[in-house]
């Protein structure tokens, strides 16, 4: 299962880096990004989006329509869980770190012809994800029973301060439960967070 969840994500890494080579030219712009999660897991009973993490990686868009965008992400994500806002080692927390493809569409509003470029915009789509590391303290669950593949869904909206500048509030939330253990069939954890970032479009 793994290995077969390993060749998809390097195939839509494949493809998602030959989109944006064949769009060049065709309304294509490479953005960086750089941001925090605000996460948390349902299950592990701990209550509150109180594991801060590091998101940041390369964005692709490309042009759809006048108003709708496609785009492709290549993220480094730190989620899971914690008793409170930046626990000490010593307390319940966990540590999740994915290497995360987000593939969504954007609807894009209140164009600035001078600029060319959008003010708004909304996304939805989904996020591939495959986990890379992971740690647990003081839980009844260890980290090598966490599936090392996550689906989630996303939605978000982006405000542009100008063309190159802007920040993105955006949801995401797992499909798929994270734990792979039959003896815990009571203990699912789902996985959800918040993230708040700055992109700079290129």
């Amino acid at each position: 299962m793994s290995i077969s969840f390993n060749m998809k994500f390097n195939f839509l890494t494949f493809l998602a880096l030959l989109i944006s080579h064949s769009v060049i030219g065709q309304g294509f712009k490479g953005t960086a990004v750089l941001g925090a999660n605000f996460a948390q897991l349902d299950g592990d009973r701990l209550v509150g989006y109180r594991k801060v993490g590091l998101q940041t990686g390369l964005k692709v868009s490309f042009d759809l329509s006048e108003k709708l965008s496609g785009n492709v992400e290549l993220l480094y994500s730190q989620v899971g869980s914690s008793s409170r806002l930046f626990a000490p080692e010593n307390e319940a927390i966990t540590k999740l770190n994915y290497m995360v493809l987000p593939l969504y569409i954007s609807i894009n509003d209140w164009y600035i012809e001078k600029d060319d470029y959008h003010k708004l915009s909304g996304q939805v789509g989904i996020s591939l994800g495959y986990l890379i590391s992971s740690s647990v303290n003081a839980q009844d669950y260890s980290d090598e029973w966490f599936n090392k593949q996550d689906v989630s869904w996303l939605a978000g909206a982006n405000y542009a301060f100008t063309e190159n500048i802007s920040v993105t509030l955006r949801y995401t939330r797992s499909f798929n439960k994270l734990l792979n253990d039959p003896a815990l069939f009571d203990r699912y954890l789902l996985g959800y967070f918040w993230s708040i970032r700055t992109e700079y479009t290129f």
